[in-house]
């Protein structure tokens, strides 16, 4: 696998009704569909005469923009469910306010913090990450398209930038708006480089609307 095109999901539900993300399975609002429709058309032009494996987490927002995009690249996704989100267990469902009251007091070193009883630490959801893109590694096509989540999608570029210190991990962080596309891919001399990174600009037609980043 050579290259890589990433696409966060949508704007959802939980964006504009103060619900947390994370495992919470809500869809995308009416606004978060018209952004996967403006993405699709985008990665209609990107990949024509490409062949490419097309996948997507389970969790609705992700795999109804998928699904979106799916309709018009003219390609079913796969559906896995390691790119998820960071889980954020009893949290999910819950709004922003309830979900803070039960929140786990913060412990160093970060990587190993776990915000909330059954979930997940963000080592946990890195080795979860990277056990998804070692097993695709070897697929026979050189291009891959994943719809997923922010804080699983800056797992997926720390991990194709070869980044896997704990000081990093915990500290290296990206801006992911919903739809923007993230286009990673090997240079001639074998560098893994980042061609685009939160872009944005197919939405800008688009009525601005609110999209904080997900949680």
């Amino acid at each position: 696998m050579k290259e890589l095109i990433i696409i966060r999901h949508g704007q959802s539900e939980h964006h504009v009704k103060g619900i947390t993300g994370g495992w919470s399975d809500l869809p995308l609002t009416k606004f978060g569909r018209q952004q996967a429709v403006a993405t699709g058309y985008r990665l209609k032009e990107m990949l024509v005469g490409r062949e490419y494996r097309f996948y997507s987490s389970d969790l609705k927002r992700a795999l109804e923009t998928a699904q979106i995009i799916g309709n018009i690249i003219g390609k079913e996704p796969q559906v896995e469910w390691e790119l998820r989100e960071l889980n954020n267990g009893i949290a999910k469902n819950l709004t922003l306010e309830e979900a803070h009251a039960i929140e786990n007091p913060f412990s160093e070193p970060a990587i190993d913090w776990i915000p909330y009883a059954e979930g997940e630490s963000w080592r946990m959801m890195h080795h979860r990450i990277c056990r998804f893109m070692n097993r695709i590694q070897d697929e026979q096509e050189d291009l891959a398209v994943m719809v997923s989540h922010s804080n699983s999608m800056i797992c997926i570029i720390n991990h194709w930038l070869g980044i896997h210190e704990d000081h990093h991990l915990a500290n290296i962080m990206y801006e992911l708006e919903p739809c923007c596309i993230v286009h990673l891919r090997q240079d001639k001399h074998g560098c893994r480089t980042i061609v685009r990174l939160n872009d944005t600009s197919h939405l800008e037609t688009l009525p601005q609307k609110f999209h904080p980043r997900d949680r």
